[in-house]
């Protein structure tokens, strides 16, 4: 019987050695290629340096803020991060680097009779020094200033936003309108293109507007830092 029992076991470890081995090779390139995948999002460039780049969120509105309230505030939370020792710039946006949500139709002339998947655009809504805080490169024009108001309905774009729509980088001064508000805005700068959807979503047009009161409801607060 001992000898029955120890030749049934001698087959079971001989069936259960190589499974073993066939699982533990498989975890092995599992962990590989989720390794590769890390290396590569690693190697990505976002199109604006995520080094010392810090962000938050602040939602004034889940304590019963009103507009003006939450703008007061979300000012405050800036005034203060601005004074702290080794923060360089801080600024504000409906939506933090890298996580655009938003898109909207573009109407500028050429475009009137074009397909709304031609005319669509993502838009950031930012505060002042957006470009200098997230680390965007600035290749034409200016930064969005803390002297811009919402009245002067002032943008910047990305290079594909400026030649997708008007065919040319040299954009600083010229004007567009989103679908819907026929206000235009007008480009004061123009900025590389940059991942805003994210490392593994092509780049795309991107406009950059300044964030109203009305949208401050929930605020991401980017700050840069020394070092």
């Amino acid at each position: 019987r001992d000898g029955a029992g120890g030749r049934a076991a001698s087959r079971f470890a001989g069936v259960l050695v190589p499974g073993q081995v066939a699982l533990a090779t498989v975890v092995l390139i599992g962990a590989g290629l989720l390794l590769q995948t890390f290396t590569n999002f690693l190697r990505v460039d976002l199109g604006f340096r995520s080094d010392s780049l810090v962000t938050l969120t602040v939602t004034p509105r889940l304590v019963g803020y009103d507009a003006t309230q939450t703008a007061s505030y979300v000012n405050a939370v800036i005034a203060r991060l601005e004074a702290l020792p080794g923060i360089t710039s801080v600024t504000r946006s409906h939506n933090p680097p890298g996580a655009l949500g938003n898109t909207a139709l573009v109407d500028v002339p050429g475009f009137e009779s074009a397909a709304p998947m031609q005319r669509a655009a993502g838009r950031h809504r930012v505060g002042a020094r957006v470009a200098e805080t997230w680390g965007l490169t600035l290749v034409r024009g200016r930064d969005i200033a803390a002297s811009d108001t919402e009245a002067a309905r002032v943008a910047l774009v990305n290079e594909s936003f400026a030649r997708h729509f008007f065919k040319t980088v040299e954009v600083t001064g010229r004007q567009f309108a989103f679908t819907g508000d026929s206000r235009a805005h007008t480009i004061v700068g123009v900025v590389a293109d940059a991942r805003e959807r994210g490392p593994t979503r092509p780049v795309e047009p991107v406009a950059y507007t300044l964030l109203t009161p009305s949208e401050m409801g929930t605020t991401s607060v980017a700050l840069r830092v020394q070092g």
